[in-house]
């Protein structure tokens, strides 16, 4: 009420939003025992906080809220849902944290690492780290996807975080699917492998160490 009937902040609307706040809570922890319930209240509250975040001087404390509100609210339709599946609760707030990174980059454009940083790593994390300790294919599949998304996204951008993360778990994919035959090789097999890389690399040192400073300073210019 303190939002949309005050034009301008005063102590009266800081009280009745006070005032609100302290009844939203309440409403939430009365609707703690029942998931429907707290669903529906979480629902009924990012849709009110979305509608406080059009006042100019609210938009960024009640956009907050929204997001989050609407993130709490998805998650207790998918605990009513009996959803196990660990990535219904982290794609959404990957989905949240990748456009709250969009919308900071683009209203003061920054370093990738701090703005779409945290989205790709618990985008793609979950999944790879359970496709390689069950063994499970599909999710396996999906983290392979997910980084060469993040890999392009950052190349064709110009942005370190995604491309750096998205090739480091590929690294790791290509380590879990062909590890286990490079350890099996005949060690001689391995070892002259090697030995024929460090002639190559000796005999165009100079080549490579240009293409490595060049390449260098072309990924310093990204962000």
């Amino acid at each position: 009420l303190g939002v949309f009937v005050l034009d301008r902040p005063s102590q009266v609307g800081v009280a009745l939003e006070c005032a609100g706040a302290t009844t939203a809570l309440a409403g939430i922890y009365l609707a703690l025992g029942s998931t429907a319930w707290l669903a529906g209240a979480l629902t009924a509250l990012a849709a009110a906080a979305a509608l406080a975040a059009l006042r100019p001087d609210r938009r960024i404390v009640y956009g907050v809220a929204a997001g989050l509100l609407a993130l709490f609210a998805v998650w207790a339709w998918l605990l009513n849902a009996e959803v196990t599946t660990v990535e219904a609760y982290t794609a959404p707030v990957a989905a949240l944290m990748l456009a709250a990174g969009l919308f900071g980059w683009r209203s003061a454009p920054g370093r990738s690492w701090l703005t779409l940083g945290p989205a790709v790593v618990l985008a793609i994390g979950p999944t790879l780290g359970l496709g390689l300790l069950n063994g499970d294919t599909l999710r396996l599949v999906l983290a392979a996807l997910l980084c060469l998304a993040a890999v392009l996204a950052g190349a064709v951008r110009r942005l370190q975080a995604p491309l750096f993360l998205g090739a480091a778990g590929l690294v790791v994919l290509g380590i879990d699917e062909w590890g286990g035959y490079l350890v099996a090789l005949p060690r001689w097999i391995t070892l002259g492998a090697v030995g024929v890389v460090l002639m190559w690399v000796g005999a165009t040192f100079e080549h490579r160490r240009r293409d490595w400073r060049r390449a260098s300073d072309a990924i310093g210019h990204f962000r």
